[in-house]
């Protein structure tokens, strides 16, 4: 809960605190006006019952004042001419549309047209359209061919590393077979052997 509190040298009258509460209690002179004159007891009266039976009888008096102003409207032309004809008489902007003023027609037809013509399609606007799907159809179509020839590289060198792997199995054998074949105790048996030569240290 917050609580203001006062300024401990705080009067009612001391303008000079500034701040707090004070803002809202300062005292501040109104000048009023003077009515003419004083009014009786008795007028004030009579114009409080006067209030009070116009609030009470609203519909009574606004009934009054409609056949107050339908009497007014009844009244002879010549109270009614006081106005001038210039005072009643619409002026140029409201009747441009009555008059039939053409150039007012033509814009509006202008403005019509200008809001369809602006959904169109120039040639330019089209040529442009056609080259960007033109384009766009191009990619696409290099995209799935290089899907095609990607894949079909790529079954190509799988058969490549097939068939090197199986050579690289078969030079390995034959060096395996060549290690043997030309090994010292295989060449020195065959020499003893099978061509009856003398092995000598």
């Amino acid at each position: 809960m917050i609580t203001t509190r006062r300024p401990e040298r705080y009067s009612a009258t001391d303008n000079s605190v500034r701040g707090g509460v004070d803002l809202l209690e300062r005292e501040v002179a109104y000048e009023t006006v003077a009515p003419q004159r004083e009014e009786s007891r008795e007028e004030a009266k009579a114009r409080m019952q006067r209030n009070l039976d116009r609030l009470l009888n609203y519909d009574r008096y606004s009934e009054m004042e409609a056949e107050e102003a339908a009497a007014v409207e009844d009244a002879p032309a010549e109270e009614i001419k006081a106005y001038s004809d210039e005072d009643i008489r619409p002026t140029t902007t409201t009747t441009q549309f009555i008059d039939g003023d053409p150039q007012i027609f033509n814009d509006a037809e202008k403005s019509k047209s200008e809001r369809k013509s602006s959904y169109k399609l120039n040639g330019k606007g089209k040529l442009v359209i056609a080259l960007y799907a033109l384009v766009v159809s191009v990619i696409l179509a290099l995209i799935v061919l290089n899907t095609g020839v990607l894949r079909s590289l790529s079954r190509d060198v799988a058969s490549l590393n097939a068939t090197y792997s199986a050579r690289v199995a078969e030079l390995t054998a034959q060096s395996a077979e060549i290690a043997n074949l030309s090994s010292e105790e295989r060449i020195v048996d065959l020499a003893v052997n099978e061509y009856d030569m003398v092995y000598g240290n």
